[in-house]
C-alpha cells in the first residue's frame, strides 16, 4: 500500500513501474 501511495505522490514512470513490479510479486507470492 506505501508503494501506492508514493506512486500517486510523486507521478513519475520509475514509480509507476515500481508499483507494477510490486503488484506482480505480490501476485506471484
Amino acid at each position: 500500500m506505501s508503494v501506492l501511495l508514493l506512486a500517486i505522490e510523486t507521478p513519475d514512470n520509475l514509480s509507476i513501474i515500481l508499483c507494477q513490479l510490486a503488484s506482480l510479486l505480490a501476485i506471484e507470492t
